[in-house]
């Protein structure tokens, strides 16, 4: 199922479909770099999944919960971003889950590690929430 969002930045499309999590490189070219932002609360296998799509992948994991929508993990995410060498070219895959989505947005929004971090940095999120449904 293909849903399309109207917002005031821009349109976008919403896919669900089972199986989806585990064909993201059909959406994504494989050999892009990824780096991918998660939570301790998204199950490691979906993780992996997600990283042995793509050629050159990192990922940066950090704890499930309110206590991480902090500056201290703004701050660790740019951190490790500038050690991973991130460039406008990577592409920002966020697979997170119930109330750490909401650090996602802060960090998708203007004044974000990504926009702080490099300008145009492409992005996508991966809810998890939907994709534990049943």
């Amino acid at each position: 199922m293909e849903i399309l969002v109207h917002s005031k930045q821009q349109d976008y499309k919403v896919l669900i479909e089972r199986g989806l999590l585990s064909r993201v490189n059909t959406f994504i070219d494989p050999k892009k770099r990824v780096y991918i932002i998660s939570d301790t609360g998204v199950p490691q296998e979906y993780k992996d999944s997600l990283m042995r799509q793509f050629e050159n992948s990192s990922l940066f994991v950090f704890p499930q919960g309110e206590a991480s929508k902090n500056l201290q993990t703004f701050q660790a995410i740019l951190e490790n971003m500038l050690q991973e060498n991130i460039s406008r070219n990577d592409l920002i895959i966020a697979v997170s889950s119930g109330t750490s989505l909401a650090l996602w947005r802060l960090v998708t929004s203007g004044g974000s590690p990504i926009s702080i971090f490099q300008r145009r940095l492409y992005r996508r999120s991966i809810p998890v929430s939907a994709v534990r449904q049943p």
